[in-house]
């Protein structure tokens, strides 16, 4: 169906599939970012250790059991991601809240009031946090399904 005689243009794709299609073009896409190709990396479990709002699932007491995030930022062109990962097979994670210490806001060169964030893989996901809430309040997340992953590209940073 893909394929489509020759043509590859996935005209005879069903709907789901064509969806699936589209979001594996956003990865792509998003893997080409410079943050990926040429960025360093800034791990956040560290830094949301008793974070009680760090991806816990039911009654557990361990913070980031289930959740992975960490920064990536290019600082020549200043492109940064946050990568946020749900690794629990079959529990979506609700209302997470990523704590930015002030060194990974540096790190970040934030420049800005408001740190504002869009999904490279669902654009219609979109947060914003003022930059001086960063280290207290953290990020707000919307729910993030079971084994997914978010890929939040930030602006607010400069060179």
């Amino acid at each position: 169906a893909w394929y489509n005689k020759g043509a590859c243009d996935g005209a005879g794709l069903a709907d789901p599939q064509r969806q699936l299609r589209a979001w594996y073009a956003r990865l792509l896409a998003a893997t080409r970012k410079p943050a990926f190709t040429d960025g360093g990396f800034y791990g956040l479990n560290h830094a949301n250790a008793g974070n009680p709002a760090f991806g816990r699932v039911g009654g557990e007491s361990a913070d980031g059991h289930w959740l992975h995030v960490f920064l990536r930022r290019d600082p020549r062109t200043g492109n940064a991601v946050m990568v946020v990962v749900n690794l629990h097979p079959n529990a979506s994670l609700r209302d997470v809240r990523v704590l930015v210490p002030a060194h990974a806001a540096k790190w970040l060169g934030i420049s800005t009031a408001t740190l504002s964030a869009t999904d490279l893989l669902d654009p219609a996901v979109t947060v914003s946090v003022p930059t001086t809430k960063l280290a207290s309040d953290g990020v707000p997340l919307p729910e993030i399904p079971a084994a997914s992953a978010m890929l939040l590209e930030l602006t607010g940073t400069t060179n």
